[in-house]
């Protein structure tokens, strides 16, 4: 259900933080509007829903709020809050995440075209295009003045930092899932920051609350509902046959009223569903495989969830709710292909699905609970070797071939999210991962070539049989695999490692170096500087001779 639930919050809470009771019923009406236009009815990106719009409206008030403290005075504010509401209008239509703004930047003119003149379209505009860019300068035609120009500027740097701000939502760890004080634009963002995992608690809270009072019926801790349906399935499941007439869905999203086909994985658009809760549960919360990887006590026999980077479990579930859904098993059909079925079994609809029940929890809580009742572990490996073959390309890498006629650039998005993800954890390995994802792209490159020559046309690998992608697998997964490639590699993220140890040293010197210059005489400056360069042809000499040691 759109419906907006900042109205809804704790008011003492809003208060507190600044809000005026005006200022929460101008934002309810916007998204009220956008509910009424169906600007985000329709998308199929979960993420980019009207409860992100409604979220980063309220941190673009805040900002506001902020600076009107300062003595500050934001001008064309309204605005502002007309790009914030059509800002992702881009990813309704199915834009990819590069293209939303400029595509929002274009589809925008329909919905003002009757509201606004055409110049302050032309700002709205203008924002929706740049909030979705890399380069944070806003292009403007000479229809403005420079000072105009300037002031736009500042209306574009508080939208892209409000949307910033509501990084946390997205269910990964950093650096994905979290908003990086650095780059934010504005001081009053940054001072906001520290508050916002309070606030999203806050708002998924209302929308819990909310639900309750619309089915009447307990979802908040319902320990006793969710001890009920993991009871009766550990009985089905000894008695030999887990179907109880009805299936489970897990979601970080409490806020689902009708369960929607989304394309989240290489299989396709699809509601997943499954007979295990506590399954259910471990899929939706540990989603990234080079994260979390799975594995199973060889004398307990209970399921793990082996943690590769220690932290990231604490980091991906603080301040996150679950939600359980109960669902009819006749509207599900069991998931069979050649490669991209699940060992665990899953079932899967193409149409919406209303859950029958639900049961929410904070996310931390009801992993103690689970791992209390003897149903789950979490182990810590964080071994080099261990975290290398958790991150090197594979499985999920070939599969990407299936949505490559929809998408070209698949390739190119999931090598710059292993990279941002690489650099955060474990920087070192990214020259084995390229290494490695380059052996992938030749082998899938040769088998296309070959099959071209002999059929005359490439293997479609969209097709459903998946015939294509498992002869990749049988070729390309064992090379992966093979114990000397993996030492090899391992050797590559180890020479990387000890560079980029050499280089934090040289900087240190560098960052020494020019503190030196500023507090010293110009004699002590000067004694300093040739003692820097002497230090930095030893590092080379250090770099080479560790080349050749590795040579022999």
């Amino acid at each position: 259900m759109e419906t907006s639930y900042i109205e809804v919050m704790n008011k003492d809470y809003l208060s507190n933080l600044g809000f005026q009771q005006e200022q929460l019923s101008f934002i309810s009406e916007l998204v009220n509007k956008g509910s009424q236009e169906k600007l985000y009815t329709n998308t199929k990106d979960f993420k980019h829903d009207l409860k992100h719009i409604e979220r980063v409206l309220t941190y673009v008030q805040w900002i506001l709020n902020e600076k009107k403290k300062n003595g500050e005075v934001v001008e064309n504010s309204e605005l502002l809050f007309y790009a914030t509401l059509y800002h992702d209008i881009g990813k309704t239509i199915g834009a990819t995440n590069e293209e939303h703004g400029k595509v929002g930047s274009q589809e925008v003119y329909k919905y003002l075209e009757k509201t606004l003149d055409e110049k302050s379209i032309k700002i709205v505009s203008s924002l929706i295009k740049t909030h979705a860019s890399e380069d944070d300068r806003v292009e403007l035609s000479t229809d403005f003045s420079e000072e105009e120009k300037k002031k736009i500027q500042e209306l574009s740097d508080i939208l892209k930092d409000a949307d910033a701000l509501d990084r946390n939502r997205l269910n990964y760890p950093a650096p994905m899932g979290v908003c990086n004080e650095n780059k934010l634009r504005t001081k009053e963002a940054r001072k906001i920051l520290k508050f916002s995992d309070q606030f999203l608690e806050e708002y998924n809270k209302a929308i819990i609350f909310t639900k309750e009072k619309l089915s009447g019926t307990k979802i908040f801790n319902n320990y006793q509902k969710l001890d009920k349906w993991i009871n009766q399935y550990l009985e089905n499941k000894k008695n030999g046959h887990e179907e109880m007439g009805y299936m489970f869905h897990a979601s970080m999203d409490p806020s689902i009223f009708r369960l929607t086909p989304i394309e989240s994985t290489q299989k396709g658009n699809y509601v997943y569903a499954g007979v295990d809760p506590v399954d259910c549960f471990t899929m939706a919360t540990f989603r990234l495989s080079s994260l979390f990887k799975r594995g199973k006590n060889e004398e307990t026999k209970v399921r793990q969830i082996i943690d590769v980077f220690p932290g990231t479990i604490e980091a991906t579930l603080e301040n996150k709710f679950i939600t359980i859904y109960r669902v009819p098993e006749q509207e599900f059909t069991e998931y069979v292909r050649a490669s991209t079925s699940s060992s665990r079994r899953e079932w899967v609809s193409d149409k919406e699905v209303s859950p029958v029940e639900e049961v929410t929890f904070p996310a931390t809580d009801l992993l103690n609970h689970i791992k209390e009742r003897g149903l789950l572990e979490i182990v810590e490996n964080s071994s080099e070797k261990f975290a290398l073959k958790s991150v090197m390309p594979g499985k999920i890498n070939i599969w990407d071939l299936k949505k490559i006629k929809d998408n070209p650039l698949i390739f190119t998005e999931k090598h710059m999210l292993i990279e941002q993800f690489l650099n955060y954890y474990a920087p070192h390995f990214l020259p084995a991962y390229c290494e490695a994802e380059q052996l992938v792209f030749r082998e899938i490159k040769k088998y296309s070539s070959e099959y071209f020559q002999k059929n005359h046309e490439y293997p479609d690998y969209s097709s459903e049989d998946e015939i294509h992608i498992k002869q990749l697998e049988n070729i390309i997964l064992p090379k992966l695999e093979n114990r000397d490639y993996l030492d090899h590699l391992l050797r590559v993220a180890e020479t990387s490692k000890k560079k980029q140890h050499l280089h934090t040293v040289l900087n240190e010197l560098v960052d020494q170096k020019e503190y030196n210059k500023k507090s010293d005489s110009l004699k002590l400056g000067k004694i300093s500087l040739k003692i820097f360069w002497l230090l930095e042809i030893l590092s080379v000499g250090i770099i080479l001779m560790s080349f050749f040691l590795l040579l022999k």
